[in-house]
């Protein structure tokens, strides 16, 4: 069940509304001040954003232009792996892939377009680990109490039965 503030909302102050929430975002609880509920979320890197991730450094190899994923991956994507969900565009809190800033025409301010980081080359290369878990608040990772395992792009893709790295590397 979640909690709620429990005092007068227009006699408390910010640092007290920050304060109670604080205490509280890990397991969720509504602000004192505007009501919206506030959580730290703990996502996990999954098999298929590992896919997304290296379909995107083979097309980085040879292209230095932002690259629009939904469309690249979409077309790029092997049988059976579903990247249509755009988890992919979490690889951004682990430091794996940047986004372009940019405002589309409708106002909107994620156009989906992407470039992988020097970190994201070395994961998907098998060259490096991260962790398994960020965790997240307001769309942004924070730091958290917690110790995540580390996690290399071979473990994350070990949960596909009949997955072939090489082949998806482009070495097979």
């Amino acid at each position: 069940m979640t909690e709620h503030f429990r005092g007068d909302p227009d006699k408390v102050t910010l640092t007290q509304a920050k304060d109670w929430l604080r205490a509280r975002v890990r397991k969720g609880a509504p602000c004192p001040c505007c009501n919206q509920f506030a959580m730290v979320y703990e996502r996990s890197i999954t098999g298929a954003m590992a896919v997304a991730l290296v379909l995107i450094e083979r097309y980085f190899r040879t292209n230095a232009d932002w690259l629009h994923a939904p469309t690249y991956l979409t077309a790029n994507s092997p049988v059976g792996v579903t990247i249509r969900g755009g988890d992919y565009a979490k690889l951004v809190h682990w430091g794996l892939l940047e986004e372009k800033p940019e405002v589309r025409d409708d106002g909107c301010p994620r156009a989906g377009f992407y470039k992988i980081t020097p970190a994201g080359v070395e994961f998907a290369l098998g060259r490096s680990r991260v962790p398994r878990h960020v965790a997240i608040y307001n769309q942004q990772p924070v730091a958290s109490r917690k110790q995540f395992e580390t996690v290399s792009i071979h473990d994350v893709l070990s949960k596909f039965k009949n997955f072939d790295y090489r082949e998806l590397m482009g070495n097979g």
